[in-house]
């Protein structure tokens, strides 16, 4: 039935593409009249926001509006029809279906606090489903009240096709939440610069979402998905029937219809044993550990439902999703998230202009939001934050500065590992370049830049190894007439390999070590390389003196046994060394800009669309190589390869270039009829040349499609096997050309019976963590035992492989893994270990690895059964850990190199948990006890190797238990579902007694403080007591008690132990003015302190805001201020066994706590001017700024011998109900009042503020 008019007057409408300069709704409207021929007056436009397409310069806009009196061009539509282009600039765009993403407002970017994307549900309309009923249509909540109420929120529509009636569609969930995720993605939703997102999710939208969201969760680390994933805050969820339904009448509405099935997923039976349920397990596992508020409403109302002899919604009524439903049982545990709405279930999300529901709603999305229950101006919402900011420097915990001692490690195994990757040209393929008159042209000129583009697979990295390494470029580009040195440095990136492999500090480190070590060869470079050296960026310690000094000494074997130990330590931490960006950009700009010799240098960079970041910013550095000032006697060229993408077409489009499959065709046909005719027999070479004629024909310049064909048409030849040429290219034809759907079609050839150990093979590969989680045999035995339920079942599968004896045999696991990977997989030998026979299994190429990061992947391998799936490879080689990896390295583990090797695997329990929002319990739970207590010795020696002195007194006490197991490994999700079974399992005497010292693993050098704290914060908030732990409060406020001497902690455990410390303050107020111990080295052990006197900066705020005296006096009468200075700084001075990397930062974290005193009123006593001017000298020659302090207590100093000296603090005055302290001097901001107190004791309120001090920093570190 077509649409009348009166319809048309109650449709609102989204008009799109709306050029830039439209600025008002007046314009929108002249625009619209024009295009539509009639009156302005008739048009009523709502709302005009600019577009989200990331790559529409200037953007254009998109507005919401009615027409007062329809147009005819709305009259004459055919019937259905929801979409028309008007005849206008630009070809704006008129629709009612409002699919896709819809901005509703715009916000100033200074003031944009969070995106909300509102999600309708089953058969609804994007925009109609959030208004009142009635013919009223010119109210919506979203677009009219909730940018008013909540500032800085922006608000968004996601309209999809969700049709009943009718449909022909054949998606399922997935496809939806694909389809969420890729307009998010296409929309920037994975910019750098993209703000925060929160949801308001209707019925179906909710299941959508959670779809989305375990997804995201289960991409890679570094990818445009996950990035989505951290911006995700949370969401309101309305009636989303996450139990199931009542949907019978729908079944009536859809019945042989095929979307049937997605009806079905929707059932009560598919949240008991179904999708529904799975999907719940791993939604709640993802929200909690990434930290996401959901609200659950429900509706109090019955729904009619669909009538199958009126075809329409006159039914008898029916509680269509249940308040346990709504909620996922939420409702029996988690009163404050769930919120009853006295509506049925469609009306629960329409909202008119008074209606009592709304404020509640508004409340909880501006909770989910983050914003108060204040009114709050968006002007000030940075304010709060940056009053709390100044308080402190920004903290980094670690070296900025490195000792150019370190120049050495430049070097990396890793930097030139990609380049021995890539496969040499085959015979004299690619001898093309050397002919093409372009390119040798520009090897002969003296700068410029070459591009060399081409699709995947078509042999780009190939061709640049051939460029950089055959000596005709050299003959090319050399000029016997000129004495520059000209000097060649390659990079090969590569997106599967280590950090360093794919990022631009790789880069710069890989070019400098070449340029370094070609100057150091040439006698005309040496004289400006020596001056190179004095510069800061490559200044080198002098260690004669400390050299000499050992030589006159006797030999003492313990002694230098220790001394070689730490020397050992020490250069496994200088290989592990951070460049940072700005130091090596500065080395690498002293040489590039220098005016002493004539340089010229070649670059050529491979795949640069595998570097880890925005192709932009590699664009701006190959720009920063290439130009150079004229002052400078360096110059350079660049030849790079890369994919044709738009960023690097826009930025060197206009320079030469070539495409590489332009070229390629005679080098294919000569691959192809070479390998034929080698590898068949002579009788068997007539259809060769029509069958290299059409591989050509249909590779399309793909080399690697080319080879791929070629090795399935050899398989055709095998035994005795004499194929038609009719046979030959059926097959040849029946695979596609596409790469991406090629290795689909090879992933729908491997039988059903293979497909989840190609699964776990292929997730194996793309989550290892370092090199030996890339050999053959370690990924042959966790690929078979990747489904074991149980630590036993994997166990007897590990027995059975022993006793069939191929532990030395490589035959049966390269035959297994070739086998699974379908040829998906490579077989390389020696690449990480000094055996040249070691074989290692690698992705055959980089479309591989992203055909196997999609988000579809799991589906498409194991079809159906990945419903019913969501472990990942992260969980396999979790399995693989604790079965047997563990036990083998733990026992080779006797140098910190192999105990470096091992540390990253050590994270994989807890990315499972991350990734698929479910524990590993079952498994983890049938793993002996006795197992549990020897591999927790075994952990124990890696923090003993660390040099953490605490873990030699307790290393056999802390694991002896399986939730000391799981807290070491940040199991957080393990240990919820241990209490859900248990609830005192956190209590119990069989619970170690030392958890919290297990859950921080100090001196861990992979501590990940943030996630180790979030545990820590779990076990107390779940009733462990940490008065268990006495002394470990008393240690943490002075990360020098627990600086061991044989190997300084690394640097980021300051911050971790400051956290702590405040985090421990949240559970046990009462230890904010308890006296500590507070000299390590007296004796008597009679100087005591409070924790002021010993806190660091987070800390010191804690307890200043809880209204703790910045005066408190020590049992030796001092302040502060006064054991800052006098104490330590003193004590870090006058130790030498501490790293200069460690003295640095620990001195910039007292100048911290000093800035955070004085910001309070805090004053010295005893400390006189010549203390504090010895203080600002030593932070000075540390290498920090002290004019933020030098200003306030110098002339303190000075007005000393003139002022009254202070009364003593009383114990009264120094308790925390003492009145507020006096306020800070002039250039120094005032305390944030919101966490001052005067009040008496900390409360809960207080406590609270507390974490939201911590919340703050923890995000702003």
């Amino acid at each position: 039935m077509g649409t009348t008019r009166a319809d048309w007057r109650r449709t609102v409408f989204r008009l799109s593409k709306i050029p830039s300069r439209t600025s008002s709704h007046g314009a929108v409207r002249a625009l619209v009249a024009k295009a539509m021929e009639i009156p302005a007056e008739s048009v009523k436009v709502f709302s005009l926001a600019t577009s989200l397409t990331p790559w529409e310069m200037p953007p254009s806009k998109v507005a919401t509006l009615m027409f007062l009196k329809p147009p005819a061009m709305l009259g004459r539509s055919d019937e259905g029809q929801a979409e028309w282009v008007l005849d206008a600039d630009e070809y704006p765009v008129l629709d009612s279906h409002f699919w896709g993403l819809t901005p509703l407002n715009d916000v100033e970017p200074e003031k944009h606090v969070a995106d909300c994307i509102a999600i309708s549900g089953l058969a609804s309309h994007p925009f109609g489903s959030w208004q009142p009923r009635g013919d009223d249509k010119t109210f919506m909540w979203i677009r009219d009240l909730a940018p008013i109420y909540v500032p800085g929120l922006r608000t968004i529509l996601y309209g999809y096709d969700t049709r009943l009636a009718g449909s022909h569609s054949f998606q399922g969930i997935s496809h939806l939440a694909l389809g969420f995720i890729s307009q998010i993605r296409a929309n920037g939703g994975a910019l750098d610069h993209a703000r925060p997102l929160v949801f308001l999710a209707h019925s179906l939208g909710g299941i959508v979402l959670k779809d989305a969201l375990c997804r995201l969760a289960n991409s890679q680390d570094n990818s445009l998905e996950r990035k989505i994933l951290t911006r995700c805050k949370g969401a309101i969820m309305f009636g989303v029937p996450n139990l199931g339904m009542e949907q019978s009448h729908l079944l009536t509405l859809v019945q042989g219809h095929s979307i049937e099935h997605l009806v079905q997923d929707l059932s009560r039976e598919s949240a008991t044993y179904g999708y529904l349920s799975r999907l719940e397990r791993s939604f709640s596992g993802i929200s909690k550990l990434g930290e996401m508020t959901f609200y659950w409403v429900f509706e109090t109302d019955k729904s009619p439902i669909f009538d199958a002899k009126t075809r329409k919604m006159t039914g008898p009524s029916a509680i269509l999703v249940d308040p346990d439903s709504a909620t996922a049982h939420r409702i029996k545990e988690s009163a404050p998230s769930v919120h009853p709405i006295a509506r049925n279930h469609s009306e629960m999300v329409k909202f008119s202009r008074a209606d009592p529901n709304t404020g509640p709603i508004i409340h909880l999305l501006r909770l989910v939001c983050g914003l108060s229950d204040a009114a709050t101006d968006p002007d000030e919402l940075g304010a709060q934050s940056a009053s709390l900011a100044n308080l402190i420097t920004s903290p980094k915990f670690r070296s900025d500065d490195p000792d150019s001692d370190f120049l050495f490690a430049l070097d990396s195994p890793d930097l030139d590992l990609r380049q021995t990757l890539i496969a040499n040209r085959f015979g004299h393929t690619c001898e093309w370049i050397y002919e093409h008159e372009p390119f040798t042209s520009w090897l002969r000129q003296d700068d410029g830049i070459f591009w060399i583009n081409g699709k995947p697979g078509s042999g780009k990295s190939t061709l640049m190894k051939l460029i950089y390494t055959d000596k005709r470029t050299w003959q090319y580009s050399h000029n016997f007439e000129d004495s520059t040195c000209q000097i060649s440095a390659g990079f090969f990136f590569n997106y599967r390999g280590t950090a360093i492999q794919k990022t631009l500090e790789g880069l710069m480190r890989s070019v400098l070590r070449q340029i370094i070590k070609s100057l150091s060869n040439n006698k005309r470079t040496l004289s400006f390389l020596d001056s190179l050296f004095e510069t800061p960026a490559f200044r080198i310690q002098d260690t004669s003196s400390s050299r000499e000094s050992h030589l006159g000494e006797p030999a003492s074997l313990p002694k230098d046994s220790d001394q070689l130990h730490e020397a050992h330590r020490y250069i496994c931490r200088v290989e592990q060394m951070s460049w940072p960006i700005d130091r090596l950009k500065e080395a690498l700009r002293s040489i590039l800009d220098q005016n002493q010799v004539k340089i010229r240098i070649i670059f050529f960079l491979d795949a640069l669309d595998e570097f880890d970041g925005p192709p932009a910013y590699v664009c701006r550095f190959l720009n920063f190589l290439a130009n150079r000032p004229d002052s400078s006697l360096t110059t350079t060229k660049l030849c790079f390869s890369s994919r044709p993408w738009e960023e690097f077409v826009s930025h060197f489009g206009g320079e030469m270039s070539l495409s590489v499959e332009d070229f390629t065709k005679s080098d294919i046909r000569y691959f192809c009829t070479t390998h034929l005719i080698e590898s068949l027999d002579p009788s068997q070479h007539g259809p060769v040349s029509r069958i290299a004629d059409e591989i050509v024909l249909r590779a399309s310049g793909v080399f690697l499609w080319a080879s791929l064909i070629l090795k399935e048409l050899m398989a055709a030849f095998e035994g005795d096997n004499v194929p038609s040429l009719k046979d030959l290219l059926r097959l040849l034809h029946s695979v596609p050309t596409e790469l991406s759907d090629y290795y689909h079609f090879i992933i729908q050839r491997i039988p059903q019976s293979l497909r989840w150990q190609t699964y776990a093979l292929l997730e194996l590969v793309v989550r290892a963590r370092n090199p030996k989680e890339l050999s053959l045999h370690y990924l042959w035995k966790t690929t078979l035992i990747s489904d074991s339920p149980t630590y036993p079942a994997a166990l007897e599968t590990l027995k059975k492989l022993s006793a069939r004896g191929h532990k030395s045999s490589t035959n049966e696991p390269k035959r297994s893994v070739l086998q699974w990977g379908g040829g998906l997989v490579s077989m390389s030998f020696g690449l990480f270990t000094a055996d040249p026979s070691s074989p290692t299994v690698q992705l055959m190429h980089q479309t591989v690895y992203e055909f196997v990061v999609k988000l579809d992947f799991k589906d498409q391998v194991l079809g159906p059964m990945a419903k019913a799936t969501y472990e990942n490879g992260h969980t396999f080689h979790f399995k693989s850990l604790v079965s047997f990896r563990l036990t083998e390295e733990l026992i080779r583990v006797h140098h910190m190199d192999m105990l470096d090797a091992l540390r990253p695997s050590l994270d994989h329990g807890a990315e499972a948990e991350e990734t698929t929002g479910t524990s590993c319990q079952t498994f983890l739970d049938s793993v002996p006890d006795q197992v549990i207590v020897g591999l927790g010795v075994g952990l124990m020696d890696i923090l003993r190797f660390s040099g953490a002195y605490l873990y030699d007194k307790f290393r056999r006490d802390l694991i002896r238990s399986h939730v000391a197991f799981a807290t070491y490994f940040r199991l957080r999700l393990y240990l919820r579902d241990s209490l859900r079974d248990q609830e005192n399992s956190l209590t119990s005497p069989a619970c170690n007694k030392l958890l919290l010292l297990t859950a921080l693993a100090l001196g861990s050098r992979e501590t990940h403080t943030h996630q180790r704290l979030l545990t820590a914060n779990f076990i107390l908030d779940n009733g462990y007591n940490a008065s268990q732990e006495s002394d470990l409060f008393t240690d943490t406020l002075d990360p020098l008690k627990l600086h061991s001497w044989y190997d300084p902690w690394e640097t980021h455990c300051i911050d971790g132990l400051d956290r702590l410390t405040a985090l421990l303050l949240d559970h046990n107020p009462g230890g904010a003015n308890c006296p500590v111990w507070g000299n390590r080295n007296h004796k008597s052990r009679t100087d005591t302190c409070r924790p002021i006197h010993l806190a660091l900066p987070t800390t010191a705020i804690w307890l200043l805001g809880h209204g703790i005296n910045p005066n408190e006096l020590d049992s030796l009468g001092r302040t502060p201020l006064d054991v800052l200075m006098l104490d330590r700084v003193r004590r870090c001075q006058g130790c030498t066994d501490y790293s200069k990397e460690f003295e640095k930062t620990y001195l910039h974290v007292i100048r911290q706590v000093a800035i955070i005193l004085i910001g309070h009123g805090g004053r010295r006593k005893v400390a006189s001017s010549a203390n504090w001017e010895s203080a600002l000298r030593y932070f000075q020659r540390a290498g920090l700024d002290t004019a933020n302090l030098s200003p306030v207590l110098r002339p303190l100093a000075e007005m000393k011998d003139r002022q009254k000296k202070p009364k003593p603090v009383s114990k009264e005055a120094a308790s925390p109900a003492r009145p507020l302290p006096p306020a800070p001097p002039a250039g120094y901001p005032p305390p944030p009042t919101a966490f001052m107190t005067n009040d008496g004791p900390p409360t809960k309120e207080k406590r609270s503020l507390g974490r939201a001090v911590r919340r703050f920093l923890s995000k702003w570190h």
